[in-house]
């Protein structure tokens, strides 16, 4: 896929934005905290309506502002031309695709696929399980919808789980919520191990080719309980749902899986160098647009968020040649990129950008 257009009023610090996107090379060039990111921001936002800086939608607005609004025309390998639109004011959220407004999130996940580098990208190594366990459920998320609905349900049931436990429900109670969770639970350990398998050759292959074949990578899915029985997974809530009552909470289950990243067999969250962890979280990025394009038959853009200049030069070249001729790339810098007569480059200045 690729952008062709992006307008955008009341983001972040732009006013209004109004920004060509014709092309598969462009770079947005300015100082720090210009708008840059903002923009690459916005652009992200249409592959799941999720923030790669932010949980919140509070801060997405401009200053001064509760209401903004976001328009991507954008042309898919598969089904043509398409104009998306997000209309947000305050909490509520309006999403028109076509002129059509989207009554659910699903309906869009797997259309538009953008993929994200950023220095926050590092907290898939040094963040906690949760931050692992985010990125892989919109990895999958966005490939099937049966793992998306199981992901809600799952979530759904644990919630009122919790809530139950916490005001000393009966057994029967909270055993009626057991029975509603145990088959998506069962769902999405199955489905995390057949896909972080196939992510893992993906990454090994992008790894090697970084570092020119010198250091070994490996990635693997750690699973609170290996159970993808629903009947197993019921038989372990049992088990421990005295301790769970003591404590309010739910302590097994998909919940509280992990994903490993190694280098060599040593952990790469304590033992890998900088350059090291820069490089694998980069092969965890093209794992999974590799991923997304071997499922969805559309090529994902890239979004490169001043990143490059934290790479040696050997990295940041094998960097380059991983970008095929056929994929969008949209990245930001305070430096033009190297054969930048190829590019379109953008001039970001105080929320506004020019040519």
């Amino acid at each position: 896929m690729e952008f062709r257009h992006l307008r955008l009023q009341n983001f972040r610090n732009f006013d209004f934005l109004n920004l060509e996107l014709q092309g598969t090379r462009h770079f947005l060039f300015g100082a720090n905290a210009q708008g840059k990111s903002n923009c690459l921001e916005a652009l992200s936002l249409v592959t799941a309506m999720r923030s790669f800086r932010v949980r919140e939608w509070k801060p997405l607005a401009r200053s001064g502002f509760s209401e903004w609004q976001l328009r991507c025309d954008i042309r898919s390998r598969k089904t043509g031309e398409h104009c998306l639109e997000l209309h947000v004011n305050g909490s509520r959220k309006q999403i028109f695709l076509d002129g059509d407004l989207l009554p659910r999130l699903g309906q869009l996940l797997g259309r538009f696929p953008v993929v994200v580098l950023g220095s926050e990208d590092l907290q898939l190594l040094r963040g906690s399980p949760g931050e692992r366990r985010r990125w892989l459920d919109l990895t999958f998320s966005l490939i099937d919808p049966c793992y998306f609905e199981a992901l809600l349900a799952y979530g759904n049931g644990l919630a009122q789980r919790n809530r139950l436990l916490k005001n000393g429900a009966s057994d029967r109670e909270i055993e009626s919520f057991e029975q509603a969770m145990s088959a998506p639970a069962a769902l999405l350990v199955k489905t995390r191990t057949q896909r972080t398998a196939e992510l893992r050759t993906m990454a090994e292959d992008v790894y090697a080719r970084l570092v020119d074949g010198r250091e070994q990578p490996s990635l693997t899915y750690r699973p609170d309980s290996a159970l993808d029985d629903p009947a197993a997974i019921l038989q372990k809530w049992r088990d421990t749902r005295k301790g769970d009552r003591a404590l309010g909470s739910t302590r097994a289950g998909p919940h509280r899986d992990d994903l490993r990243i190694q280098v060599d067999n040593r952990a790469a969250r304590e033992y890998g160098s900088d350059g090291q962890q820069r490089a694998l979280v980069m092969a965890l990025r093209f794992a999974q647009s590799q991923l997304w394009e071997s499922v969805l038959n559309e090529v994902p853009v890239l979004l490169v968020d001043d990143v490059l200049g934290e790479l040696d030069p050997q990295r940041r070249e094998a960097f380059w040649s991983l970008c095929r001729e056929d994929r969008q790339v949209i990245a930001t810098g305070t430096e033009q990129p190297p054969q930048y007569e190829h590019w379109q480059i953008h001039k970001v200045d105080n929320g506004i950008i020019s040519q």
